[in-house]
């Protein structure tokens, strides 16, 4: 089915405010998920995912018309898990794009909002111990669909 999500961000900044968010964040937000969740569907951004919270940010990120399927529903004793697949047919996949966007990114704003996305796809952070001591932080960032 297809939905139109509305672009809420448009609605609440002012628009000097929405453009450097637009240019900014909003990219590196993408751009998080892209290196981890995101798939390419005949060149547009997509994303498989059960989590509800997923559906709902990664759907804010690309406003306009989305293309969302359940592709499976999975019932035990349990739990209920719902397949979700979302296609942005409005945009075009930023994939290929992320070492670009990183090479981009000028501000610790800006990074974090990439690696936050990064790290609740399929990313891990944590603080390395060294002789007993919190030494240093460690972010890894893996891509499980290639």
């Amino acid at each position: 089915m297809k939905l139109k999500v509305l672009n809420i961000f448009r609605r609440m900044l002012s628009k000097s405010e929405y453009e450097r968010f637009i240019k900014e964040l909003i990219k590196a937000l993408r751009g998080g998920f892209a290196v981890t969740d995101e798939n390419i569907h005949k060149g547009k951004p997509a994303m498989s995912t059960t989590q509800i919270w997923q559906v709902i940010t990664w759907s804010l990120f690309y406003p306009g018309t989305m293309y969302v399927s359940i592709n499976s529903i999975k019932v035990n004793e349990n739990n209920v898990s719902i397949l979700w697949f979302l296609i942005a047919n409005d945009y075009n996949s930023i994939k290929d794009e992320i070492s670009k966007i990183i090479e981009e990114i000028n501000n610790k704003e800006t990074l974090h909002a990439f690696m936050l996305t990064a790290v609740l796809g399929d990313g891990s952070a944590f603080i390395r111990l060294r002789k007993g001591k919190y030494s240093e932080p460690e972010i890894k960032i893996s891509n499980v669909n290639n």
